[in-house]
C-alpha cells in the first residue's frame, strides 16, 4: 500500500473481513480517502479511517475529517420529517400543501407527505430553466418545486427524486416547525448525540473537510453513465446546472448551503450514531486496534 494511505481505527474482529476490504480500496488506488463505521445492535464493530482529504494528498484523513455525504443527507433529512410526524406536528397521509399552500399549484394539491419520503411525488425534475448556483438557493428551489407539475400521475410510481428530494421534505419541516431543516438537525439531533454532522458548514469546519473527486479511475462508469439523453436522469440532476459539476461541490457557496438532498458534511462515525435509535444504543466496548500498512 502506498505511503500515507495506512487504515487507522478500531475494528471488532468479528468484522476483520470488512477492514481488509476497505484497506483494499487504497491499495487498488480506488479510494482516495475515506471513513467507515459500523453499529449493530446499539455496538459500534468498526470505526475505520484512512487515505488522504485532498486530490494532491498533502492533507491525511484523520479522525475527525469531515466530507460531503452526498445522498446520504436525504437520510438525515427523512429522519427530521418523522421525529415530527412522531411529535404529531405532521401527517404522513396529509397533503404537503396543509403546510405549504403554494405546492398545491399545477395540480399538486392531493399530494401526499408520505410520497416525498418514498419518490412517489412525481417532483424529480423541474422544468424551469434554473441558472447556476440555484441549488444553494433555497427560496429558488422551493418557488420552483412549488409552481412545477408533477412528471408522472403522484402515488402511481417511483421515481428517484435525486436532487429535490431533500428541498421537498425541507420546506414542510421548516413550514411546520418554523427551523430551517439544517437548524433543526443541528438542534435536535446532531448536538443532542455529539455527532460531526452540519447541514450548512460552518466556515470553521472548513480545514477539516475533505475534497471531493470522482476522477480516480480513469474511464471508470459512473452514476451518470448508464442514462439516455433524453430520459428523466438528465433532466433530473441536469438543473439546476451546479447539480452535476464535482469541482463546485469543493466550493465554499455549495457548503454553506442547506441541500437536503445531497450536502451534509460529516464523518462515517456521525452517520453510524445518527442512525442507530438512541434506546438500543450501548456503550462501545473492548475492540482491536488496527493500522494497516
Amino acid at each position: 500500500m502506498p505511503t500515507g494511505t495506512d487504515v487507522q481505527g478500531s475494528c471488532d474482529p468479528r468484522f476483520s473481513g470488512v477492514r481488509d476490504a476497505f484497506a483494499a480500496g487504497f491499495a487498488d488506488g480506488c479510494e482516495l480517502g475515506a471513513s467507515l463505521a459500523v453499529e449493530v445492535d446499539g455496538e459500534r464493530v468498526l470505526d475505520l479511517w484512512g487515505g488522504h482529504a485532498d486530490v494532491d494528498r498533502t492533507r491525511t484523513w484523520e479522525r475527525d475529517t469531515i466530507a460531503c455525504t452526498f445522498s446520504c443527507t436525504k437520510g438525515l433529512a427523512a429522519i427530521a420529517l418523522l421525529m415530527l410526524v412522531e411529535r404529531g406536528v405532521v401527517e404522513l397521509d396529509a397533503p404537503v400543501a396543509k403546510w405549504w399552500p403554494e405546492f398545491a399549484a399545477a395540480g399538486k394539491d392531493g399530494i401526499l407527505v408520505r410520497w416525498l419520503l418514498t419518490h412517489e411525488a412525481g417532483m424529480s425534475a423541474i422544468s424551469r430553466p434554473m441558472p447556476f448556483g440555484s441549488l444553494s438557493d433555497w427560496g429558488a428551489m422551493t418557488d420552483a418545486l412549488a409552481a412545477q407539475a408533477p412528471s408522472w400521475t403522484p402515488g402511481t410510481g417511483h421515481g428517484y427524486h435525486g436532487v429535490t428530494f431533500g428541498h421537498l421534505v425541507g420546506e414542510v419541516v421548516r413550514r411546520a416547525d418554523g427551523r430551517s431543516i439544517g437548524a433543526f438537525l443541528q438542534d435536535e439531533l446532531a448536538r443532542p448525540l455529539g455527532v460531526d454532522c452540519f447541514l450548512g458548514l460552518p466556515d470553521s469546519e472548513e480545514p477539516r473537510t475533505a475534497d471531493m473527486s470522482i476522477d480516480l479511475v480513469e474511464g471508470a462508469p459512473t452514476f451518470f453513465s448508464h442514462w439516455e439523453p433524453d430520459g428523466l436522469g438528465p433532466k433530473s440532476f441536469g438543473n439546476p446546472p451546479d447539480c452535476n459539476v464535482i469541482e463546485h461541490t469543493n466550493s465554499r457557496a455549495f457548503r454553506a448551503a442547506e441541500i437536503p438532498a445531497a450536502n451534509a458534511h460529516a464523518n462515517a462515525r456521525a452517520l453510524a450514531t445518527s442512525s442507530t435509535p438512541r434506546s438500543s444504543r450501548k456503550p462501545v466496548g473492548p475492540m482491536s486496534m488496527a493500522t494497516i500498512s
